[in-house]
C-alpha cells in the first residue's frame, strides 16, 4: 500500500429519512467521476432491509488524517476527525467521532495485510457477526429478511456515524491457515456489560463454528453454525440457544448452476408473534441482462406480515445505457404494490443523463393511497480530475403513503429514500482534483408541503502525499 496524507472535512447532505448499511469497501473518489453503475448493481434496498443503516453516513477513510464537519442551516459542527496510516505490511487507524447528545466515540485500530490479525479498542463496531448471536446481543439490528447464516470470523472498524451499534471496549480476531478465532468485550451505549467470542474450524467444504456473549439487558446466548459444501453450492445452519430469549434456528441453501443460481432461507425467532419466515431468491445473468426473482410466503388473514414477493431486471448492452427496474408487492394489514425504476437515456464521454421514477401504492382498511415520483440525475466528469452529479426529483405523497426517491449518500453509495411528504428535492456532488489535492462538496435542498428545511452539506478536503 502507498504511503499517504489525507485531510478530508465532510458534513451529512441528506434529508434525516435517508437510511444510514450496506456500504462496502472504500468506493471511488466520487460517484461522480464514475461511469453509471454497472448491470450488477441492483436498485438499493429500503431501510427496513439494512443490518446496519450506518454504513451510508460516511466511508472508509484515505490513508492519511482527515476531519469531518456537518453542516445544517449554516451552522457548521466538527463531527469525525481519524488518522490513518498504511505502511506495508500493517494498517493502523485513530478516529475520533462527536455525538449529537454529547460525548464522543474514540478508536484505535490495527490490522495485518491479508487480515490474519486484527486488534480494536475503544469504540468498536462488529461487523457481520454469526446472524443469531448478532441480533440477539444487539451487536446488529435484527431484520425481518432472512441472512444466510455467517461463519466467518466478523469485522471490527470505528463508527461510522451517531447511528452506529457500538462496544466501549477492545475486540480482537486472528485467522490461522483453517482456524479462526475473535472476541470482543466492553460496555454498552447505556453502559451494560457486554463480551461476545467465538471460534470456526474448517477443512475442505465443510466448516463449524462456535460462538456465545453477553448483551444488552444481560441477554446470555450461544450459537452454533455449520456449512458443507463446494462451489457449485453449500448448505449452512445456526442454532442459538438463551436462557433468555427460547431456541432460535437459521437455515440456508445455495446452488449454482451457470447462468442460474438458487437460494433458499428459513428461520425461526421465539418471542415473535410471527417467528417463522423463509425466502427464496432465483437469479439469471445472461449477456447483458440479469434478473432476480424473491419470495417470501405472507398469509393474506395476518394483520402484520413480513411476506414480499418482487421481481428485479438490470439491462446494459454497449451503447443502449442501462435499465434497472424493479417490481414488488408485499403483504399482511398494510399490503402495497409498487415499481421503482431508473435508466440511462443519454450518453457521451464523460456526461450522463439517468430518468429515474417510482410508484408504491398502499392497501388498507380506510382505503387505497399512492405516493410517486419521478426525477433525473446528470453526472459529469473529466477525465479523472473533476466530476458533478445533479439530482432533481419531485414527490406526490397520498393519504400517507410514502413514496420511493433516490439519495446521494455522503458514503458514495446509492441510496433509496422513504418519502412521506410531497415536495422537491435538489441533491448533488462535485468534487475537484489538482495534483495530490481533492476538494469534494456535497449539498441537499429538500423542499415539501410543510415548508423548507434547512439545507444540509457535506465538504471534503483530501491530501495524498503518495499521489
Amino acid at each position: 500500500m502507498r504511503r499517504g496524507c489525507a485531510l478530508a472535512v465532510v458534513a451529512s447532505a441528506l434529508p434525516s429519512v435517508l437510511p444510514a448499511e450496506a456500504a462496502h469497501a472504500e468506493p471511488p473518489p466520487t460517484a461522480a467521476a464514475q461511469e453509471p453503475a454497472d448491470s450488477s448493481a441492483w436498485i438499493p434496498v429500503p431501510p427496513e432491509e439494512l443490518e446496519a443503516t450506518d454504513r451510508l453516513e460516511d466511508r472508509d477513510p484515505a490513508p492519511g488524517l482527515g476531519a469531518r464537519v456537518d453542516s445544517h442551516g449554516g451552522a457548521m459542527e466538527l463531527r469525525r476527525l481519524w488518522l490513518r496510516v498504511s505502511p506495508s505490511p500493517a494498517d493502523a487507524e485513530i478516529a475520533w467521532l462527536a455525538r449529537p447528545a454529547g460525548g464522543s466515540w474514540s478508536t484505535v485500530r490495527l490490522q495485518h495485510s491479508g487480515r490474519p490479525v486484527v486488534l480494536a479498542a475503544g469504540a468498536v463496531v462488529v461487523r457481520r457477526p454469526p446472524v443469531l448471536l448478532g441480533e440477539a446481543l444487539g451487536l446488529v439490528r435484527p431484520l425481518r429478511a432472512v441472512l444466510m447464516p455467517r461463519l466467518e470470523a466478523p469485522e471490527f472498524e470505528p463508527p461510522r456515524g451517531p447511528t452506529s451499534l457500538v462496544i466501549r471496549g477492545a475486540a480482537a480476531s486472528v485467522e490461522a491457515a483453517s482456524i479462526a478465532g475473535w472476541g470482543a468485550v466492553g460496555r454498552g451505549d447505556a453502559g451494560e456489560a457486554l463480551a461476545a467470542g467465538g471460534l470456526a474450524v474448517g477443512h475442505g467444504g465443510a466448516r463449524l463454528a462456535l460462538a456465545g456473549g453477553r448483551g444488552a439487558g444481560g441477554t446470555r446466548a450461544a450459537s452454533i453454525a455449520g456449512r458443507m459444501g463446494g462451489d457449485g453450492g453449500e448448505i449452512r445452519a445456526e442454532a442459538l440457544l438463551s436462557p433468555t430469549r427460547g431456541p432460535a434456528i437459521l437455515a440456508g441453501a445455495s446452488r449454482r448452476a451457470p447462468p442460474f443460481e438458487v437460494s433458499a432461507r428459513w428461520r425461526r425467532r421465539s418471542g415473535e408473534a410471527r417467528p417463522v419466515a423463509a425466502e427464496l431468491a432465483v437469479e439469471g445473468v445472461s449477456g447483458g441482462v440479469r434478473t432476480r426473482f424473491s419470495w417470501r410466503p405472507w398469509s393474506a388473514r395476518a394483520t402484520e406480515d413480513d411476506g414480499r414477493a418482487e421481481l428485479e431486471t438490470a439491462l446494459r448492452r454497449a451503447g443502449m445505457g442501462l435499465l434497472r427496474v424493479r417490481i414488488g408487492a408485499r403483504g399482511g394489514g398494510a399490503a402495497e404494490r409498487y415499481v421503482i425504476g431508473d435508466a440511462v437515456v443519454a450518453r457521451e464521454r464523460g456526461r450522463s443523463f439517468t430518468v429515474i421514477a417510482s410508484r408504491r401504492e398502499s392497501r388498507r382498511a380506510e382505503g387505497r393511497s399512492a405516493g410517486s415520483a419521478l426525477g433525473g440525475r446528470l453526472d459529469l466528469s473529466a477525465r479523472g480530475r473533476a466530476g458533478a452529479s445533479l439530482l432533481l426529483q419531485a414527490s406526490r405523497a397520498g393519504g400517507g403513503a410514502p413514496a420511493w426517491e433516490a439519495a446521494l449518500a455522503p458514503s458514495g453509495e446509492d441510496a433509496l429514500t422513504a418519502r412521506g411528504r410531497s415536495g422537491v428535492v435538489v441533491a448533488g456532488r462535485a468534487w475537484l482534483k489538482v495534483g495530490p489535492l481533492r476538494l469534494e462538496g456535497l449539498l441537499s435542498d429538500a423542499k415539501t408541503s410543510a415548508g423548507d428545511s434547512p439545507p444540509r452539506g457535506t465538504l471534503r478536503l483530501e491530501w495524498r502525499g503518495g499521489d
